[in-house]
């Protein structure tokens, strides 16, 4: 989950929100963290987004020391 702070009276701020929202469930690969839903909370302006369970994410797999990257993973 991903707390996001927005300002929803701004619209620059509604229309960056909406735009990375319609990205982000549009994108269907196996490299990338599926968007499951959105949760907004009435007390706050705060929107959050829902992702797929991951175990790991990057960085904390990067600063562990038993984990070993090989070089195709690390290379662009």
């Amino acid at each position: 989950m991903k707390k996001v702070r927005f300002d929803n009276l701004e619209p620059e701020s509604v229309k960056f929100m909406a735009r990375e929202i319609l990205i982000l469930r549009r994108l269907d690969h196996p490299n990338v963290v599926k968007l499951e839903g959105l949760v907004t909370s009435r007390m706050s302006c705060s929107l959050f987004l829902v992702f797929e369970y991951m175990e790991h994410d990057l960085a904390g797999l990067a600063a562990s020391p038993t984990i070993k990257f090989t070089e195709p993973q690390v290379s662009l």
